[in-house]
């Protein structure tokens, strides 16, 4: 009995000593599990696009861009409000049934290529009713010609595509060109004007499996020294929605690019695919340093924040990496011009949209490098 009283009293005294420690470990384990059931988790790579890794094997031929600097010979003049894909385009004129022909000398081989695609504009349709000819032309080394005749064009922008097989001249060494030309030739008693933005080769892709939704005519690859990029063009607000849908409300999209042509570049968010719902965030503005945060339903479009930026961040030819984020109900939209370093511009919360499709919405001319998605 005495025996068992004083194991008693020992095991009693012994949890007196150490039961604050008993009690400090509760705590701190009970503080860990809250610390992590609030702590953002981390997200992982659920897309990655790399379009000069994807597209390294299917480079374009940049035929004619019509800038500054190109060498055209002929009676032409340039115009810089009558294109999007560069800083000019080449208007091409004739009167009374006269050819207006005009030529580049450029070498190049389209051997590898079934198709060449050209850009042209014209203000009204009634235009090409006053045009007898309209041809794009090639020239070989050993000076044999081929060409192809335009029959039909619409107003505004159209995306001309000559399959080679409907070339004259079937006989073609597309190996050796070395020349270029564009021929317009009206009809009698009239004088007709267009403009030319643009003509290169490039072969059938798989573009239609990355996006749900897109304006094929100003979607198209572009090749610039050894590196093919996505390239996004238009001359108005064009939509392109991926193939991604999110389902969560904590993640992060990424995209990067460089300007060609200055205009609006952003991001579409947790929309669906007919973009009537959902968020964007756009830079845009005369040197697009302009921001905007806004959202859309059937019913109205809101300015959730705005601002400027305080310097011009957007450079030609030179990457920018835009950013959004969203925890739960927390919008972040961030700028970057070195991928490493980000610029949150502000922070919103809005809760109307937790799941929609990803995309990009663009005006001007852009090349898309990367697309990365995390969640």
């Amino acid at each position: 009995m005495v025996t068992r009283t004083c194991s008693m009293i020992t095991n009693k005294s012994s949890y007196k000593r150490y039961a604050p420690y008993i009690i400090l470990g509760v705590i701190s384990i009970s503080f860990l599990l809250i610390l992590r059931a609030y702590r953002p988790h981390e997200l992982k790579t659920s897309l990655s696009l790399r379009f000069k890794e994807l597209f390294s094997n299917t480079p374009t031929v940049e035929i004619a861009g019509f800038d500054e600097g190109e060498n055209w010979k002929g009676n032409y003049t340039r115009d810089s409000m009558q294109t999007f894909d560069g800083e000019t385009g080449v208007n091409l004129f004739s009167t009374q049934n006269k050819p207006n022909t005009v030529s580049l000398y450029k070498s190049f081989d389209l051997s590898p290529y079934k198709t060449i695609f050209a850009y042209i504009y014209l203000k009204n349709e009634l235009i090409f009713q006053r045009v007898e000819s309209l041809t794009v032309g090639f020239q070989s080394k050993d000076k044999d010609k081929t060409s192809y005749t335009i029959h039909d064009l619409k107003k505004g922008w159209s995306l001309i595509a000559m399959d080679k097989e409907d070339f004259k001249n079937k006989d073609f060494d597309w190996k050796k060109i070395d020349s270029t030309t564009l021929e317009l030739v009206s009809k009698k008693g009239e004088t007709v004007q267009l403009t030319f933005d643009r003509i290169w080769a490039q072969n059938p892709n798989s573009d239609s499996k990355l996006f749900l939704s897109y304006m094929s005519q100003f979607v198209n690859h572009k090749t610039i020294g050894k590196s093919t990029f996505l390239h996004l063009a238009s001359p108005k607000s064009t939509n392109l929605v991926l193939r991604k849908l999110i389902e969560k409300n904590d993640f992060s999209y990424t995209v990067t690019f460089a300007p060609l042509k200055l205009g609006s570049f952003g991001l579409s968010f947790l929309t669906d695919p007919q973009l009537e719902n959902g968020y964007f965030f756009t830079l845009n503005g005369k040197q697009m340093n302009q921001w905007q945060l806004t959202k859309k339903t059937k019913k109205n479009i809101a300015i959730l924040a705005e601002g400027e930026l305080k310097n011009n961040t957007l450079e030609k030819q030179a990457y920018l990496w835009l950013r959004v984020e969203k925890r739960g109900e927390k919008i972040t939209p961030s700028i970057s011009l070195d991928g490493q370093n980000y610029l949150s511009i502000q922070e919103y919360k809005d809760s109307a949209f937790s799941k929609g499709y990803l995309g990009v919405l663009y005006e001007g001319s852009f090349l898309v490098d990367s697309i990365e998605v995390k969640e």
